[in-house]
């Protein structure tokens, strides 16, 4: 997908002659839809898999009648949308409608559109306040909570424009860190490329091989189909079933705060432990002193004693808060490593969770959760033996795909042998796959593609993939997850990938 704010920029000015200044007669709301039938116009946006996504379409959704589209009907029907604004090249775009409200009198609404992907929402708000959102309880960008009647504010994306459109003398990661309305597909293209965007012309293209598609045609294939306009092309985009990844997400936060939690407290005790354990020293210095042991003191070298204890028992109370720090100094430093492994596991499980699509998937992540104190509430958990691991039979030599870290082990461990061929994303979060029989250059293509694809690159381009014999893997020991090690490998690199492209065969 490559709905940046330079694609928004084109579909914005493409859309607007057409229903500016047009009348809401209508709304209607499906499970993957949102629309505003203005006069012979469909505003339509989408909800649902790709969210965020506006175009006109040319025909009506059947209304399911939900709450978000009941407020939005009675706040807007009968309004004018007056403009429509993106906000500089981010993907935020702001519908404005003016009408006449009965007690108030004429009225300016706006809709604003988080064209974030997951973290998409659409906000209805007068003079600012809030009135509805798509998602009330989640958080944009910047952590502020969506909600009735709170002040809406919109996140300016700190990024710079690139000047002139010019990109010469820029790398990828400058571009993609630095700038703003730049998708990584355009990024990747701009990266080899010193060209004006100002001066290309709007060409709407759909490639095929990857189901990729664009504003212009930045595509190194011929297997494309040109639209005639911006809308059509994301008409004619399959919206896929949005699964519900919330109650993994909480879980996964919460654990990870209480162990950021667990570690700062950590760190104070090992800098109380580090501190007592030179109590040991003002001891020994108190008996070598040749002072009375009996008599009392409340300094000793510039040291703060108990007045109500003699040296003598001030030294031993020293001693005693010695063996107490020299122990608790190797708990807490055990205690450090352990807790900072697991914090690690719970950023590994929060990266496999954002490439995760299907239900499918979520319940096998769910099962290796339970590893880790998720409790599962809808489907009974698998015994521990029988993971569910997915087997592609693919030109005679099968396939085995591990979407997460049990999985992983299992096939690496159980099922692999050292002549299979194993594979994995370069320096990233994914699924281990291993190839069982013969492992010629197209049937490595076809695994890396499954490794690309159930991998924290899945949306990226030019994805390296790593492949070795298994007798050249190595597990890490001091891991809570299924981590490994390799040599003798080489590398492939997988353009953008879709369900399509792992099932065409």
């Amino acid at each position: 997908m490559a709905f940046d704010g330079y694609f928004i920029s084109k579909l914005v000015n493409e859309i607007k002659p057409k229903i500016l200044n047009k009348r809401v007669d209508k709304v209607f709301q499906d499970e993957n839809y949102l629309q505003f039938k203005l006069q012979r116009e469909y505003l339509t946006f989408t909800i649902s898999g790709q969210m965020g996504m506006f175009y006109l379409s040319d025909d009506s959704i059947n209304n399911l009648d939900y709450e978000f589209a009941k407020v939005l009907r009675k706040n807007l029907l009968g309004y004018r949308l007056r403009s429509i604004n993106q906000v500089s090249l981010d993907r935020i775009v702001i519908f404005e409608f003016e009408g006449i409200d009965l007690i108030k009198g004429p009225v300016k609404r706006k809709l604003i559109l988080e064209a974030y992907g997951r973290n998409f929402n659409l906000i209805l708000t007068e003079a600012n306040d809030i009135i509805i959102s798509a998602y009330r309880l989640i958080h944009n960008l910047e952590n502020k909570t969506i909600l009735p009647n709170v002040k809406y504010e919109i996140d300016e994306s700190d990024k710079l424009l690139l000047e002139n459109n010019s990109t010469l003398h820029l790398d990828y990661e400058e571009i993609k860190n630095k700038y703003l309305g730049v998708s990584p597909l355009l990024g990747k293209y701009l990266q080899s490329k010193h060209i004006n965007l100002d001066e290309i012309k709007i060409n709407p293209v759909k490639n095929f091989d990857n189901n990729q598609f664009y504003w212009f045609n930045l595509f190194e294939t011929e297997n494309v189909k040109v639209y005639d306009s911006l809308s059509s092309l994301i008409g004619d985009l399959r919206v896929s079933k949005k699964v519900n990844k919330k109650p993994y997400e909480k879980f996964i936060k919460n654990e990870s705060v209480k162990l950021q939690n667990k570690l700062i407290k950590l760190a104070d005790d090992l800098k109380k432990h580090e501190s007592n354990i030179l109590l040991k020293n003002i001891a020994d210095r108190i008996y070598s002193s040749a002072l009375d042991l009996n008599t009392k003191a409340s300094n000793f070298e510039g040291v703060t004693l108990d007045v109500n204890l003699t040296l003598n028992e001030n030294a031993q109370k020293f001693y005693s808060q010695y063996k107490k720090a020299k122990s608790g100094l190797d708990y807490a430093q055990n205690e450090i490593e352990k807790t900072t492994l697991r914090l690690e596991v719970f950023d590994d499980l929060k990266e496999t969770l954002e490439y995760l699509d299907s239900e499918e998937e979520l319940k096998d992540f769910a099962e290796a959760l339970t590893d880790y104190g998720y409790k599962l509430k809808t489907f009974k958990r698998k015994r521990k033996d029988e993971p569910n691991i997915t087997k592609i039979d693919y030109l005679g030599s099968t396939i085995l795909v591990g979407k997460n870290s049990k999985q992983n082990e299992y096939i690496f461990s159980k099922l692999a042998k050292n002549d299979d061929m194993w594979l994995h994303v370069k320096a990233g979060t994914g699924a281990h796959v291993i190839i069982k029989g013969e492992h010629t250059p197209k049937i490595i293509e076809k695994a890396a593609q499954y490794a690309a694809f159930y991998s924290s690159y899945k949306h990226s381009s030019n994805i390296p993939v790593d492949y070795t014999l298994v007798r050249y893997v190595t597990k890490v020991r001091k891991s809570e997850t299924f981590k490994t090690t390799y040599t003798n490998y080489k590398t492939i690199y997988i353009n953008e990938v879709s369900m399509e492209i792992l099932t065409n065969h």
